[in-house]
């Protein structure tokens, strides 16, 4: 019915085994736009998430210094992420592509900026001055990573680090998952 719909494409890929580089911008936007209301009920009440936790208590196990100094959080969803790391950064920002994601964020009063924008463009156009990128469960939604890294390597001013969870997948590169996801 719609041949040339991004999402529809995307999802026809997922489901006939055909990887493609990135889910489509218009389909991650849409899909967290639906889910933002019930996204942290359903995480971590319902399905027990503590990804957030465990990335926070990963980096400060390897942090030597009293604060993890300026942190982007790529992809802050509802703002889970921001709760557990916010108290251990001199400054905490994000960026996401839902805007009733940001909306929930915003509601939880930890960021000190909440940027709408999209993960490469991102990070191909902002001045970047960030002590630790953190990806929680964004990259599984881009597959193919090498311009994210490029971009975080070649562009930031300090050196930087950067801590994110994907999907495991035992093959070679990556693969998009008949869920939609790399």
């Amino acid at each position: 019915m719609k041949p040339d719909d991004a999402a529809v494409k995307h999802l026809l890929a997922a489901l006939t085994g055909n990887t493609t580089k990135s889910a489509p911008r218009v389909y991650v936007e849409k899909l967290f736009d639906n889910y933002a209301a019930k996204f942290d009920l359903s995480l971590v009440d319902n399905l027990e998430y503590k990804i957030p936790t465990i990335i926070t208590q990963i980096i400060l196990k390897n942090n030597n210094d009293s604060s993890l100094g300026s942190v982007l959080d790529l992809g802050c969803g509802t703002g889970l992420f921001g709760i557990e790391i916010k108290k251990y950064c001199e400054y905490l920002e994000s960026i996401d592509l839902s805007e009733k994601m940001l909306d929930k964020a915003k509601e939880k009063n930890v960021y000190d900026k909440l940027i709408k924008k999209d993960i490469v463009a991102y990070l191909s156009n902002e001045s970047l001055n960030f002590d630790y990128f953190i990806s929680t469960d964004v990259f599984i939604y881009i597959g193919d990573l090498s311009e994210v890294f490029r971009l975080i390597k070649s562009r930031n001013k300090t050196g930087g680090k950067l801590a994110f969870l994907t999907e495991n997948y035992d093959g070679d590169g990556f693969f998009l998952e008949q869920s939609g996801r790399y």
